[in-house]
């Protein structure tokens, strides 16, 4: 029997495709597969969101998550905000004494009474200036030190003595973004404008007249 003609335009049947070959069983180990549960994928995926959110509002907000994070969870979404505020300006931190002749400040080299890391950053006395700029103590403590030090190094005639010290930070701003970069080299405080200094501590004016004396306020004894 002649087979039929085939019409026009009719469509191929398609050809039955080949069964797939099973799939390797090594293949299957590396598949990554999630360790938590199904029923608590839900919940991870709002953990992650939160914290997500947290990085983003502590970048844009400016670290709006201390506001209702603890700071054991608060450090971990800091990451975004390492420097939010980098300065702009290297702060050097100067001495001045309280001469009892000329009744005026001039500055002093700490070197001679602060000899650990003399020439850098970690000298102890940029290191007090710091931390204890604001520490009416300490900076009580530094007083005397600086003024005993300096009066053993003189004779202790009235006309010679120190009653008394200023603490100031010097603020010196960096060059422009792309501009020279000159070596720092250290100068007189007087060299630099007023703009440019903050006194943080001084001797009051009653303390430099009894050091002036030759007695110590505190104890109002002589002093050595």
């Amino acid at each position: 029997m002649a087979a039929s003609p085939r019409r026009k335009g009719a469509r191929k049947k398609p050809k039955r495709a080949h069964a797939a070959a099973p799939q390797d069983a090594a293949s299957k180990e590396r598949i990554a597969r999630s360790w938590v549960p199904h029923r608590l994928r839900p919940v991870v995926f709002v953990l992650a969101t939160l914290y997500l959110a947290s990085l983003f509002l502590n970048a844009a907000a400016k670290g709006l998550p201390g506001a209702y994070l603890p700071p054991a969870l608060l450090y971990f979404v800091q990451t975004t905000r390492l420097f939010p505020t980098a300065s702009r300006a290297a702060i050097d931190y100067r001495l001045e004494v309280w001469d009892c002749t000329l009744n005026q400040f001039r500055e002093v080299q700490v070197a001679q009474h602060f000899p650990m890391h003399s020439s850098d950053k970690e000298n102890r006395f940029q290191r007090v200036g710091h931390f204890y700029r604001q520490h009416r103590t300490v900076m009580r403590s530094l007083e005397r030190y600086v003024i005993e030090k300096e009066n053993a190094s003189r004779s202790s005639t009235p006309e010679n003595r120190v009653g008394g010290i200023r603490v100031s930070s010097l603020r010196i701003p960096f060059s422009e973004l792309g501009g020279p970069v000159s070596r720092w080299a250290p100068r007189p405080l007087s060299e630099y404008p007023a703009s440019q200094i903050k006194h943080w501590y001084y001797t009051p004016q009653s303390r430099k007249s009894e050091f002036c004396a030759g007695k110590d306020p505190d104890l109002g004894g002589e002093s050595e």
